[in-house]
């Protein structure tokens, strides 16, 4: 509605949806990450903290899919991680298979960078 004015005075109606919280946004990755049989060590808890935060702060945050981007590549991370842990005598145990760890998450790339203007410049 910002970018076009006249956008919004077609539509008669408007609803607002806040933005979720950091502490919001926790507990949905959280309950995704249940979902998919893992659990977060307390440091990647206060990992996930602190880029939640830094998103939460952006403008044209997405949200909840921001929280589900941001496990899905911890995931693949933890795949990468558990690949390289050494040979079939050392293989990962079922509590490691199913615990992310701080170095799983990293911010999601083209998420917290400003979007690029379009146009030109006066």
């Amino acid at each position: 509605f910002k970018k076009n004015p006249g956008f919004s005075s077609r539509i008669g109606s408007h609803i607002l949806f806040p933005d979720y919280s950091t502490k919001e946004l926790q507990k949905i990755l959280d309950f995704m990450a249940h979902a998919e049989g893992v659990n977060l060590t307390q440091d990647a808890q206060e990992k996930v903290k602190d880029i939640l935060s830094s998103a939460v702060e952006t403008e044209n945050f997405g949200n909840a899919r921001f929280a589900r981007g941001l496990l899905e590549q911890a995931l693949i991370a933890q795949g990468s991680r558990l690949a390289t842990m050494g040979d079939i005598d050392t293989a990962p145990n079922s509590q490691e298979l199913c615990t992310l760890l701080p170095e799983d998450f990293c911010e999601p790339r083209n998420v917290l960078r400003e979007k690029p203007q379009v146009g030109f410049r006066v």
